[in-house]
């Protein structure tokens, strides 16, 4: 009984993290559910409880998932105990629940203070990476170098090699440059010229918007880049406020380029369905049949 005793203890003390794997979110709030999984890779320590905070959750078995909400925050602590003795084996980092709609918060209040978006986007970004790194004061300058190397660069070219984010990015500033120079050009104002005299009262100029809003249905980005910018001149001279001018490009833009026949959405959700094809294994199917179908 001694020498079982002795050889719990050696085994607890020594080696316990390599015997234990936890695995847990990235991010732990407070006052939300995380949940864990628990993985024993030696089954000699069977059964044991793991201590989290106050409560006990017993392991009997080579893996579980428990559930567990944190109601204190900072370094929390976790512990194996079995025979009365308590091991630790990890550190959490727990973060306030309600910090996590501070960054959207300061991203939205500083675009409308500022009226710089990208400025205000690059703070609310800042503030979320402090938060991640634990709110401490070295966390302000890794969270400064993780905004540009973990939340920016990996976002535009992630590590599985995609150019997604990246390639929507580019198109949208070459659009946005189209649409400059059509603008200085004066191809806005004529378009607003030939409008008008239809378009001369604020019910036929919304309607005016979503008609353009309809017939730009190729791309939703492109849809709002075009016909935001080009019917403005016509809706603030109808006193048509801006607001509902971005609901009506808003509600004409990703919406029709979803149900479209051919457009970049319509693209995207074809190689979606081409995807599950072919893990289904039904090769006589074409995606674009099936999403006509749909």
């Amino acid at each position: 009984m001694l020498i079982k005793l002795l050889f719990i203890l050696f085994t607890l003390g020594y080696s316990v993290q390599d015997k234990i794997e936890l695995n847990h979110p990235n991010i732990i709030l407070s006052g939300i559910e995380n949940q864990f999984k628990i993985s024993v890779l030696d089954s000699s320590i069977i059964p044991f409880n793991l201590l989290i905070e106050d409560k006990l959750y017993a392991i009997q078995k080579l893996e579980r998932k428990i559930n567990h909400t944190f109601s204190n925050t900072g370094l929390r602590k976790v512990y194996i105990e079995k025979i009365g003795i308590k091991t630790e084996i990890d550190g959490l980092n727990v973060i306030p629940g309600f910090l996590s709609i501070l960054p959207p918060i300061i991203a939205i209040l500083m675009a409308l203070i500022t009226r710089q978006v990208i400025p205000s986007l690059f703070l609310g970004i800042w503030v979320g990476a402090f938060t991640i790194n634990g709110l401490f004061f070295k966390s302000i300058f890794s969270g400064f170098l993780n905004t540009f190397d973990v939340y920016i660069i990996e976002a535009l070219v992630p590590l599985d090699g995609s150019s997604g984010h990246a390639t929507i990015i580019m198109f949208s500033m070459m659009l946005g440059g189209m649409i400059g120079i059509i603008t200085k050009n004066g191809g806005a104002r004529g378009i607003v010229k030939l409008i008008t005299k239809w378009s001369n009262n604020s019910s036929r100029g919304q309607l005016s918007a979503a008609i353009f809003g309809t017939v730009f249905f190729i791309d939703d980005y492109a849809n709002t880049l075009i016909v935001g910018n080009t019917i403005k001149p016509l809706t603030d001279k109808l006193r048509i406020s801006r607001e509902k001018l971005a609901y009506i490009v808003d509600s004409t833009a990703a919406p029709i380029a979803c149900v479209a026949l051919i457009s970049t959405w319509i693209g995207y959700e074809v190689g979606l369905i081409n995807d599950s094809i072919a893990i289904l294994g039904l090769e006589n199917y074409s995606g674009y049949g099936i999403f006509l179908q749909s």
